[in-house]
């Protein structure tokens, strides 16, 4: 390798090095009830912003997020799955990338609410300071489904926020879905309770290689789900 094709990889893993990256954790906790009492489940995720150098009409922003799906464990063996995806469809680490900070500052139940001039680039740092707890607006819910089997990954259906009599029955509702920062591990181990899961790496519960027909089983995969394993 020439010496100048050495400093060149050189220059731009320094260039790399040097964009601003800004990190935060927080355990997510979805609460059920149920006719035989409250049901929970929780998983510590983290989300990503890094800014890098724009180009056009591109921002240079890159969203990262790490973590898996939360799984609550209901009466009859049932499993309830909250995707860390938006339930009204859209990017899985732009929603992460501002969900506690719109929960905090606009549409949410904060422990603490921040001064506006806060809710910009220093919130996540005031956010670690004051280890804030939010509870989300319905209109920020992630994605909610259960397997109807769970051997098949084509089996799952979608429960509606606001409806969760329809699919489980007289007594079940969702009582909320909350944040709180943490420093905790990030949750992994999805793949024990879905053993399928990480064989949809390269391919969408619809069996293609890309999301080709936007049907729901389309736009599904191992990265729904686990984020580690997707990578």
């Amino acid at each position: 390798m020439g010496i100048g094709l050495v400093a060149g990889l050189l220059a731009l893993a320094g260039c790399g090095l040097s964009y601003p990256s800004e990190t935060i954790r927080y355990r997510m906790t979805v609460d059920i009830n149920t006719p035989d009492g409250l049901r929970s489940g929780s998983n510590v995720i983290a989300s990503t912003i890094t800014a890098g150098p724009g180009f056009g009409d591109a921002s240079g922003i890159a969203y990262r997020l790490r973590g898996e799906a939360v799984a609550v464990p209901l009466p009859s063996g049932r499993m309830l799955f909250a995707v860390p995806a938006p339930e009204k469809g859209g990017d899985a680490g732009a929603y992460h990338a501002g969900l506690m900070q719109r929960a905090a500052c606009r549409k949410g139940r904060p422990t603490a609410r921040p001064d506006p001039r806060l809710c910009g680039k220093t919130f996540r740092r005031w956010a670690r300071e004051q280890t804030l707890a939010v509870e989300l607006s319905p209109s920020d819910y992630p994605i909610l489904l259960i397997f109807r089997d769970g051997t098949d990954p084509k089996s799952f259906q979608r429960v509606s926020p606001a409806d969760f009599a329809s699919v489980f029955g007289p007594g079940y509702a969702l009582r909320g879905v909350t944040l709180r920062v943490t420093d905790e591990d990030i949750t992994t181990g999805i793949e024990k309770k879905l053993g399928w899961i990480g064989g949809y790496r390269n391919k969408t519960f619809a069996g293609n290689r890309f999301g080709v027909d936007n049907s729901p089983a389309d736009s599904l995969g191992t990265g729904s789900f686990s984020m580690e394993l997707g990578e």
